[in-house]
């Protein structure tokens, strides 16, 4: 399973984190790939847990990392997180058969890249946090994620956009 390198989502939520002060105190990079969100959390944050559900991915951003307020964590989703300040979730948003050529999703080991967005809604709502940033694209399937956070009793608002090639970046703040 390749880890997901960098690409314009990834740098669009870094800057974006970049331009926000201190995150808290324990943040959770879900899903951490190349760790590139890792990196910009731990300048933000006192502690950060870094997930994700491959080995390859987590020791590939360990290799990489330079700080020591990081913890690397084989898991799925938020299911390990009971309590935190932060989430970020740089989540993979088009099916399989939409990412093909894109090498999208197919690192996140479910059927459509969409079902990974209800899953982890569903995880957070069972986390104490302050505040998730989740990125998506105008590519998802909005109603259904929307749908989702509410039934959930939490509620999202859109803090950032950036327009690239065939789609719209999508950052959402979600709170309880």
């Amino acid at each position: 399973m390749p880890v997901y390198e960098p690409r314009e989502d990834s740098f669009f939520m870094a800057e974006f984190l970049k331009k926000n002060g201190k995150l808290g105190t324990i943040c959770v990079d879900v899903g951490t790939g190349s760790g590139i969100l890792t990196e910009t959390l731990a300048e933000k944050c006192d502690v950060v847990v870094a997930s994700d559900i491959s080995r390859e991915a987590l020791s590939y951003a360990k290799a990489r990392m330079r700080k020591n307020n990081v913890f690397f964590v084989l898991g799925n989703l938020m299911d390990f997180v009971k309590r935190c300040d932060a989430v970020v979730f740089n989540a993979p948003y088009l099916s399989r058969e939409e990412g093909e050529g894109y090498d999208i999703a197919t690192h996140h080991q479910m059927p459509d890249g969409r079902d990974v967005l209800e899953e982890f809604i569903k995880s957070l709502s069972c986390t104490d946090f302050k505040r998730a940033y989740l990125l998506t694209s105008t590519q998802t399937d909005r109603t259904r994620m929307e749908n989702a956070i509410h039934a959930h009793k939490m509620k999202a608002k859109v803090v950032a956009r950036k327009r690239i090639f065939f789609e719209e970046l999508v950052i959402e703040e979600i709170t309880k």
